[in-house]
Formats: structure tokens, sequence, C-alpha cells
């Protein structure tokens, strides 16, 4: 004897109930893959003193198989008189600001835009020389209200596609952009960066 079963369910009923057990069914093929580390629960501690021993071995912190390497910092680079930053006087703080950077795309220099109200500038860190030179330096007449030749505030800098590096001027300056054309310059032997 054959029985045939009849259903009360609509049949689009049926239908987003089977498709809802498929869904369950498979999550675990969409699900994202396991993470490599385990995220962070808190920030680093702000030692509030400059140079203070935690502010220079471990700035920041790192899951477990994350390695931070310290390369550089502006003490070291200050303190050998063939290399610099620019340095404001009279800025205190401000003096040296550095936060954002771009990379070459071979990953072995760091483009270091000076974020001070005048006088900013533009230096190169080579990772593989440990040494820093200036490839831009304002005048320092912005603080005259003359900007003519000189900057305010680098902030963004970021690797273009045709090898140069764009330099914006954030909150100081005139909000002008503009381009290094040979930021890879050797600007020990005479290379214009322009």
């Amino acid at each position: 004897m054959v029985s045939k079963m009849t259903s009360t369910i609509p049949s689009y009923q049926r239908l987003a109930l089977i498709a809802a057990l498929i869904l369950v069914a498979c999550q675990e093929i969409f699900a994202a893959p396991a993470l490599f580390f385990k995220p962070l629960r808190h920030s680093a501690v702000v030692t509030g003193t400059p140079n203070h021993r935690l502010e220079l071995s471990a700035p920041w912190l790192a899951p477990a198989g994350i390695e931070i390497r310290n390369l550089t910092s502006l003490r070291e680079i200050e303190a050998d008189p063939e290399q610099s930053t620019v340095r404001v006087p009279g800025l205190g703080s401000h003096a040296s600001m550095i936060d954002m950077s771009a990379f070459d795309p071979s990953g072995r220099f760091i483009f270091l835009p000076h974020e001070t109200a005048y006088g900013a500038g533009l230096s190169r860190y080579d990772m593989v020389t440990d040494k820093t030179v200036n490839l831009v330096r304002g005048d320092r007449q912005g603080g005259h209200g003359d900007w003519r030749h000189d900057y305010g505030s680098f902030d963004p800098a970021t690797w273009t596609p045709a090898g140069t590096l764009l330099l914006g001027e954030e909150w100081s300056g005139q909000g002008r952009v503009f381009e290094v054309m040979n930021p890879l310059a050797d600007v020990g032997a005479g290379e214009a960066i322009v």
C-alpha cells in the first residue's frame, strides 16, 4: 500500500525552511579561518616621561607571533652630525613631530614627513644603511606669514605608482600638496629631488 503525505505548510514557507536548514548546516564551510594570533585586549602603558625605558624598548604591545623591532629613533638620528631631521627652534615638543610615513615599494626606505607648524620638511630613512637624509626643508619664514619657500605641517605622505612621493600640508601652511619627483635621489651626490 502506498500512502501519500500531504503538508499543510505552504510551498514558499517550506522553501524558506529548507534554505534556513541548509545555511545552518553549512555555516562551518563559510566560517572565517582561525586567527594566527590572539587579539590585544588593551593598549600599551603611557609612561608620560620622554625616553622612558618602556617607551624606548617596548612602545607597543604585540600579540604572540608578531615581532617588533626598533629600527632607529630621533635621538639616534640627531646625535649624528651627518644626518638629521628638521628640528625647528622654539616649537618645543612639536619641533620634529613625525607620525605618518610612507615606504618605497622595496620596503628599504621610510619617508618621514615633519609635522611642524612651519619649517616642515621630509626625511628619508634607509633601513639598510641605518642613515637618514633630508630631502625637503622649509626656510621657516612661514612663522612670519611668508610661505613662498616654507612648508607647514607635512603629515600625509604616500608613494605613487609613478615612483614619486606625494606630501600634503595638514593643519598649517597653505594646505598645499607637493609631489617629490625623485624621492630616491642621492642628495649627498647633488642629485635633485624635483
